[in-house]
């Protein structure tokens, strides 16, 4: 469940991506990775270059810095506050 979890946040992160919102899609993606590894699973291929992509642009748009402290604050998070600030954003 967790890696299905995971995935269904990483789309979101790459829906915020592309409408500009980049600091909450950075921290979604450091949140989405936490599930992924408590069950050793990686980005599966077929969404890999979507995830890349989305990746790449925040990395351009924030910056490294900004990027890894959005990140590392979402990997704080745990899957249920992860789901709550996801959530949050699509019902606002």
């Amino acid at each position: 469940m967790g890696h299905r979890l995971s995935r269904s946040i990483e789309t979101l992160a790459e829906v915020l991506t592309w409408e500009g919102k980049h600091e909450r899609a950075a921290q979604l993606f450091g949140a989405a990775e936490g599930p992924r590894d408590a069950v050793g699973a990686s980005v599966l291929v077929f969404y890999r270059v979507d995830y890349d992509r989305a990746i790449a642009t925040l990395h351009n748009a924030l910056g490294a810095e900004a990027f890894d402290l959005c990140w590392r604050k979402g990997r704080t998070l745990t899957l249920d506050e992860a789901v709550r600030y996801a959530l949050a954003e699509a019902c606002s």
